[in-house]
């Protein structure tokens, strides 16, 4: 049997610490972008690498931090509930997330754990799964993703033309820029 030490992993162990990430926005989302990644293999749809190292998010280029925007709003808290992502205010030891090895998230949970999830026609494979407090999502999701309320405009612009008329939408122009639907970002 397992240990429970190697069953869970805690936030400082995955490198999540929150109290380092700059106060801005777009370093919020690249640290929620990073939690997301330790759960959901995201490698096919962008750079991860970069796309996630917060510290720097000053060297993303516009197109980028738009793209990181994106790639959340389409991974968004209520698309990973039930699947690998777990909302729970209680006391985990002081933690504000937590990250549980995929088998035994369901045997906790049961239902609540799926082995992929398909977004936009890619199945991307859930590697791990993650309890948070409301409070972490709220700060590194629904807060800075409101500033990002242009891109989500123009990438759901994008997927209603899509739902109208795919040959239409494979690029189509909006007052933001060119939003292209084929990986999502």
């Amino acid at each position: 049997m397992q240990s429970r030490s190697k069953r869970l992993l805690r936030a400082s162990e995955m490198d999540i610490s929150g109290d380092k990430v700059p106060r801005r926005p777009l370093a919020k989302l690249m640290f929620y972008l990073r939690a997301v990644a330790h759960c959901v293999d995201i490698e096919d749809l962008c750079d991860v690498r970069r796309w996630t190292d917060f510290p720097h998010y000053h060297l993303l280029t516009g197109q980028e931090a738009d793209g990181v925007a994106r790639l959340c709003f389409v991974l968004s808290p209520d698309v990973l509930q039930l699947k690998c992502l777990k909302e729970n205010d209680s006391n985990r030891g002081g933690f504000d997330t937590v990250f549980y090895d995929s088998d035994h998230a369901k045997t906790r949970w049961d239902h609540a754990v799926s082995d992929s999830i398909t977004l936009r026609g890619s199945v991307l494979r859930v590697t791990k799964v993650m309890e948070c407090r409301t409070d972490w999502l709220q700060e590194f999701y629904y807060q800075p993703i409101k500033h990002y309320e242009h891109v989500m405009e123009g990438a759901k612009m994008t997927f209603r033309l899509e739902s109208s008329s795919p040959r239409l939408a494979r690029n189509s122009q909006t007052t933001y820029g060119t939003f292209c639907t084929a990986s999502c970002v």
